[in-house]
């Protein structure tokens, strides 16, 4: 079971530490990310290192704390709660310096020692209105 968990907790760890290569590392050369909250995808490392990126800008101090890791198979679903500060542009739209929480389901599927799906179930709804960006 831990071949399947290893990846997904070091992609996490990756990402807490805001390490791009280790965090890139861990996903397949044509890993596909599903981010059903924005609505958009990405199919390879590349796409993949542009989405994260993208994510750190808007929220410099993006943290999360892992609070269920579920293993069936080579899928692995995590229910996660990701907290941070809005200091970047987010899907077009300034920063407006709010604190946001938000509770995610990620489904990741492994093969061969690496991640090469993942999907992410969120309410953007939920952000923004935290985020002060919803009229």
């Amino acid at each position: 079971m831990g071949e399947v968990l290893d990846p997904v907790r070091a992609s996490y760890a990756a990402a807490v530490e805001h390490d791009l290569a280790g965090a890139v590392a861990t996903m397949a050369p044509d890993a596909v990310v599903v981010d059903r909250g924005l609505g958009v995808s990405t199919f390879d490392r590349s796409g993949f290192a542009t989405w994260l990126e993208r994510a750190w800008d808007a929220f410099p101090d993006l943290t999360f704390d892992v609070l269920t890791v579920q293993p069936v198979g080579n899928t692995v679903m995590c229910a996660l709660r990701l907290t941070g500060t809005h200091g970047g542009e987010l899907a077009g739209l300034g920063p407006t310096g709010r604190p946001f929480t938000l509770h995610v389901v990620d489904v990741s599927t492994v093969r061969d020692g690496v991640i090469v799906k993942r999907e992410l179930f969120y309410s953007f709804d939920e952000a923004a209105a935290q985020l002060g960006l919803t009229a």
